[in-house]
Order: C-alpha cells, then sequence, then structure tokens
C-alpha cells in the first residue's frame, strides 16, 4: 500500500519537465527570434547607411567632375574670346589716337583762320599773315606736315620677324618725330595676337619705360634662338633654290644687321652661291655686291639654258648620219646632173 503514492508523484512530475521543456524551447525561439531581429536590423542599417555614404560620395564626385566642365567651358569660351577682345582693344585705341590726331588737325585749322591775323597785300605779292598785337602764333611750315605724318599707322606685330618689325617701327618713328615715351606706346598699340598676350604678362611684372628695353625684350621672346644670331644666319646663308631666290634670303637677312662692310658682303653672296655659278662668277670679279647678283642671275640663265638645250649624244650621231646621207645624195643628184649634160 505504501508505494501507490510514490507511483502518483512520478506521474505528476513528467507534465511538469514537459513544461518546463516546452517554456524553455519557447524561450530560446523568442530568444532566437528577437536576435535574429536585432541582427537583421543591424544588418539592414549598416547597408543603409553605406549605400547613404556611397550615395553622398557619388554625389560629391559628379558635382566636382561637374564643376570642372564647367570651369573647362568657360575657360575655352574667354580662350575664344580673347583675341576678339584683343583686337577690339587695339582697334579702340588706334581709333582714339586717330580722334586725338583729327582734333589736333581741326585745332590747326582754327588758329590759322583766327580773327587775330590779318593779311596784307604788297604789290600783287603772296599775303602775309601779321598777327594781331598782344599775340605770338608763329607760323610753322613743317606742321602741317607733322601731323599728316602721324596720321600714319604703325606697323602690326602678332610675334613673327622681330627684327623686320623693329626696323620699321624705328622708321616709323623717325618720319613721325616720336618721343622716348611716345614710341613705348606707338608699340603696345601695334601689338596684337601673342604679341599682345605677352606684353600684358611682361607688363604685370614690371614697367617697360623705354624703346631700347622694349627692343630687348622683344628679341629675347621672339627671335629664334636655334639658328643663332642674324650674324651668324647671314654668314651661313647658302642658295638652296634659284639665284632670286637666294638673293631674297640673302637681303631679309642683312637688312637688320648694321656696319657690315660692303666686303663682307660681297664675300658672303659669293660663298653662298651654288659652286657651279661660284666658279664662273669669281671670273667674273664683280666689284660690288649689286653687280655680283646681276652677273650670278645672268650666269644662272646661262647654264638652265645650256642644260635644257643640251642635245642627247644619240641625237648628235642621228644628226650626223642624216648630214651624210644628205651631202652624199646632194653629191649623187649633182654628179648624175653632170652626166646628163654631158649627153
Amino acid at each position: 500500500m505504501p508505494k501507490k503514492p510514490a507511483e502518483k508523484s512520478q506521474s505528476e512530475s513528467i507534465p511538469e519537465e514537459e513544461a518546463l521543456k516546452s517554456t524553455m524551447q519557447s524561450v530560446q525561439e523568442s530568444i532566437l527570434e528577437s536576435v535574429t531581429e536585432t541582427v537583421t536590423n543591424s544588418v539592414k542599417r549598416i547597408i543603409n547607411d553605406s549605400v547613404s555614404e556611397m550615395s553622398r560620395q557619388l554625389h560629391e564626385q559628379l558635382q566636382q567632375q561637374l564643376q570642372l566642365i564647367l570651369e573647362a567651358q568657360e575657360q575655352s569660351r574667354k580662350v575664344q574670346e580673347r583675341p576678339r577682345n584683343d583686337h577690339e582693344q587695339s582697334r579702340s585705341v588706334q581709333e582714339h589716337m586717330g580722334e586725338v590726331f583729327r582734333r589736333s588737325d581741326t585745332r590747326d585749322a582754327s588758329e590759322e583762320k583766327s580773327p587775330g591775323a590779318s593779311r596784307i597785300f604788297n604789290s600783287g605779292r603772296n599775303p602775309i599773315t601779321v598777327d594781331a598785337p598782344m599775340e605770338r602764333n608763329y607760323y610753322n611750315p613743317h606742321h602741317r606736315n607733322d601731323q599728316r605724318l602721324r596720321k600714319l599707322k604703325m606697323p602690326t606685330f602678332e610675334g613673327e620677324n622681330p627684327d623686320g618689325w623693329i626696323m620699321q617701327a624705328e622708321r616709323f618713328f623717325a618720319c613721325c618725330h616720336y618721343s622716348k615715351e611716345e614710341k613705348v606706346e606707338a608699340a603696345f598699340i601695334s601689338f596684337s595676337g601673342d604679341a599682345l598676350l605677352w606684353y600684358q604678362f611682361e607688363n604685370k611684372k614690371r614697367a617697360i619705360l623705354s624703346w631700347e628695353e622694349m627692343k630687348r625684350l622683344v628679341l629675347r621672346h621672339f627671335r629664334d634662338t636655334r639658328a643663332g644670331s642674324l650674324y651668324d644666319q647671314f654668314v651661313a646663308v647658302r642658295q638652296e633654290g634659284t639665284v632670286i631666290e637666294f638673293k631674297r634670303q640673302f637681303i631679309r637677312l642683312l637688312a637688320p644687321l648694321e656696319n657690315v662692310s660692303p666686303e663682307i658682303q660681297l664675300s658672303t653672296f659669293i660663298n653662298g652661291l651654288r659652286p657651279t655659278v661660284r666658279a664662273k662668277l669669281r671670273v667674273q670679279r664683280p666689284r660690288n655686291i649689286d653687280e655680283a647678283m646681276e652677273i650670278a642671275q645672268d650666269i644662272e640663265e646661262e647654264l638652265n639654258a645650256t642644260t635644257h638645250y643640251r642635245p642627247k649624244v644619240s641625237e648628235l650621231i642621228i644628226g650626223r648620219e642624216l648630214s651624210i646621207k644628205r651631202s652624199l645624195l646632194e653629191r649623187t643628184t649633182l654628179s648624175k646632173g653632170c652626166v646628163l649634160g654631158r649627153d
């Protein structure tokens, strides 16, 4: 009888264990579900943050590239508009200078026609202008010529042949009687293209105050140093085409040089000719450079004519044979005529 309660307690403990297992299983499932949800949310948040960061970086890169493209387009537009602006600026300065000269001419004309001057005619002679009292307007016969010369246009310089431009500019300054300050201003007005850009660059570093400094800077920047100095190019000049082309090249290199003696000019010209022309020219013994150029051209024309019309050897043989046959035919005809005459 005492064993029956024990069996009953064992039978009651089985459902409790099952309930405990079920509770533990549910707790584990809930914990697993919670952990899974937490991990999922964390992964989603990390992914969202990464995507947002990547999107932000991509947006910034696109903005930077767009800014670079806009800057490049703006720079290209400025480069395209710069020559036009430089040309318009140079033209406006030239128009301004022309307006100043026109006003000066108008003022001079009004002074010549001023009421303060009277004319006296004496015995049919030309009228003599006499200034009124308290006025001392002296007539300058060269004034009008100076004003006309100042209307001449300064030769334009774009960066090519700086020596030739300097020679033309100095001739222009001498004709117009420009002062030292006016020479620098006139040179600036004549600049265009690369020369104008170079002057703007140099003027930002320092002010160019004299024409001598301007010449030195222009030659240093625009002269081709690889070809050597002008004198070196002149001494080394050689004929590559015709004598006429060689004369042009010779004169182009000689023109900017100063203090080149006539003897050096003559010897340089003769030494630069082709050997065939040079040999014949030395026999002629030219006295100066002009005579040497003229004789050299005549020699070349003579050589070209001789070379062009020189018959070939085969042509000489055929011509010789034809002349022999013709002569034999004439002799035969003549001998037959003599025989017939005798008969």
